[in-house]
């Protein structure tokens, strides 16, 4: 792919609704207690809805994009698929090196674990080595601000002590491609600051990032493109500010 850091062919993503499984287990409680004509089962149909409607664009190495658009418009869809979480419909995402996705807080967390126990968790589940993460440990904890709270089992934690704990844990580790969606929403202004230079400092060195937030402030100060998401349909890589203007017209 040379110079290509993701390339995203003809990527299309449809989901069912309102269809009942026939397997499964409130199926089989709708027939044991004859409850056909309060669920209406058989008004179901299977409707669908396209999530993503034919995507084509590339992202260059080294590029920083955020992903724009309003809620439900398609971004979290597509960031599933590139992270390996849902498959398409149909189309293929390429990329090129490590990708590490930073999307659910508290996802892969343990609460009776300590903050220490959780970063071996949370690396090892990344494919990282214990060596590896012994190399890095003290890095993480100091760069989350958490070093006097390493032995606390993060159920104590607040919501922004494990935003700190996740994105450092993650950050430490320089990806080829960093995927963050909404991950600094419960971080304070400082914190922010300090992740918007490391993430500067890891792009200076090759990573590419995907960056979604709906702060634009924070978005103009990182990211020099944007890619605009609007009923599952996406733009190519533009400039950030023609984004921005894209989309604030589009809400008018």
């Amino acid at each position: 792919m040379h110079n290509v850091s993701i390339k995203v062919k003809n990527l299309i993503k449809e989901y069912e609704i309102n269809v009942l499984d026939h397997k499964s287990f409130k199926y089989d409680l709708i027939n044991f207690f004859n409850l056909n004509n309060f669920f209406k089962i058989n008004q179901i149909r299977n409707n669908k809805i396209i999530a993503l409607n034919n995507l084509n664009f590339e992202i260059n190495k080294g590029d920083i994009v955020a992903l724009i658009g309003e809620n439900g418009a398609g971004k979290s869809t597509f960031i599933k698929i590139l992270s390996s979480i849902t498959e398409p419909t149909s189309g293929e995402i390429e990329y090129d090196g490590k990708l590490l996705a930073l999307l659910q807080v508290n996802a892969g967390l343990a609460g009776d674990c300590t903050a220490r126990e959780n970063i071996y968790f949370l690396s090892a589940m990344h494919g990282f080595t214990k060596n590896q993460i012994d190399q890095k440990i003290n890095d993480i904890l100091e760069f989350a601000e958490i070093e006097k709270f390493d032995e606390t089992p993060i159920k104590k934690f607040s919501g922004g002590m494990t935003t700190r704990l996740v994105f450092s844990t993650i950050l430490n580790f320089k990806p080829d491609i960093l995927i963050a969606d909404e991950i600094l929403a419960n971080s304070d202004d400082n914190f922010k600051i300090k992740c918007i230079e490391k993430l500067k400092s890891l792009n200076e060195d090759g990573t590419t990032i995907l960056f979604v937030s709906h702060e634009q402030e924070l978005i103009k100060k990182l990211c020099n493109y944007g890619i605009l998401f609007e009923k599952g349909i996406a733009t190519q890589k533009i400039d950030i500010d023609e984004c921005y203007r894209r989309y604030t017209k589009n809400l008018k």
